[in-house]
Formats: C-alpha cells, sequence, structure tokens
C-alpha cells in the first residue's frame, strides 16, 4: 500500500482552519455562558433582594460588583429597554448600622453625593427640589428620598429619576432614565420597576 505524501501547505491551511473555528466556537459559547449568567435571577445576599432577568418590559443586562475594587461600594445592576434604562445600587460604604431615618445626617450626605453626581455626568443638569416619598406596598412599607432631573444627553432630552433609602443596613439607590419621545410608556414602567423593589422590603 502506497501511502500517499502529504503537502506541508495543505498541513498548514488545515491546522489554521481548526485553530479559527475553535476561536470562534469558544466566542460563541462564551457569550451563551454570560447570557445565561445574567439572565438567573441575582439575589443579594445580605439583604435578599432579588433581580429577576425582566421587570416590566426592562430587561437585565449586568451585574456589577464592585467590591471587587473597594469593600464597601456594593454591587449594581442594569436593566434596559427602548429608550430608557434602570440601575439599582445595593451598598454600605462598610458602615455597620444604617439609620432608617430619612434626615439622619449621613442618609441625606449619601443623597447629596448621588445628586452631585449626576451634575458631574452632565453639562445641561436642571434639578426640581427633592422629596420624601413614602411607599405602601401590600406587604412592605418604606421611605424613600426622590429627586428629578432633566438632563441633555447629546442632544437628546431625558427624564431621570433618583430615588434613595436604606434596607437592613444598606443604601438602596434607583435611577431610572429616559428619552422624552418615550414618556408615554416609559412613566408607567418607571412607577412598576419602582414598586418591584420596595414591594420586597419586609419589615
Amino acid at each position: 500500500m502506497t501511502v500517499p505524501k502529504c503537502d506541508k501547505r495543505e498541513d498548514i491551511a488545515v491546522a489554521t482552519y481548526i485553530s479559527q473555528i475553535s476561536s470562534k466556537l469558544f466566542v460563541i459559547g462564551f457569550f451563551v455562558f454570560a447570557n445565561l449568567c445574567v439572565a438567573e435571577t441575582y439575589t443579594h445576599e445580605l439583604t435578599g433582594l432579588k433581580f429577576e432577568d425582566k421587570v416590566d418590559d426592562l430587561t437585565k443586562t449586568i451585574v456589577t460588583n464592585y467590591e471587587n475594587n473597594k469593600a464597601g461600594l456594593g454591587v449594581s445592576v442594569d436593566y434596559r429597554g427602548e429608550g430608557k434604562k434602570l440601575t439599582i445600587y445595593v451598598y454600605n460604604l462598610r458602615i455597620k448600622n444604617l439609620s432608617t431615618d430619612l434626615n439622619d445626617p449621613f442618609v441625606i450626605e449619601n443623597f447629596k453625593n448621588a445628586i452631585q453626581e449626576i451634575y458631574s455626568l452632565h453639562t445641561q443638569v436642571k434639578m426640581k427640589d427633592p422629596v420624601p416619598i413614602p411607599y405602601q406596598g401590600k406587604n412592605s412599607r418604606s421611605d424613600w428620598l426622590m429627586a428629578v432631573f432633566e438632563t441633555n444627553d447629546r442632544g437628546r432630552i431625558q427624564n431621570s429619576y433618583l430615588m434613595s433609602t436604606t434596607y437592613k443596613n444598606f443604601f438602596v439607590k434607583l435611577r431610572y432614565t429616559y428619552d422624552l419621545d418615550f414618556k408615554q410608556t416609559a412613566e408607567p414602567t418607571g412607577g412598576r420597576a419602582f414598586e418591584y423593589i420596595a414591594d420586597q422590603f419586609k419589615p
């Protein structure tokens, strides 16, 4: 039996092709794995707050753990929808006992810092005076500080809500922003997203 001779150039071409296919399969597998991880319900262990894949017509896109970089910065959970976005932050700034009183100086300072962050992110900002918001759900009750902004993002006028409270010795902060073109549908979405979080608060 005669064994055919192999052209080295063919060997190299085949090896390159296999390498390219393997790389593509790895990338595809990575993104599938990442999406599966995001799609799972994320539970914040110390508060018990749950963040499902969908909240109304918003879809969870990423969970970021800032504790890996600096203790006390907690986590953020991002949701996106057409013309709107929601980010929820849960953190304690390494403070063991946070007051539930909205008039507590440290609670107020934290809220002011959050407001300042919004001003630092946008060149054009209009803000309505912050107000306390009491929430009464079916099985929960909580008090929040809220400020409403109008921002200009590269020519797009947006409404933005900032809401903050404390729960189980953690700050819970919501930032909900939408393009004014989507106001009719975005306002109800924001209300239901807020209720989704606030309804989880247990006495």
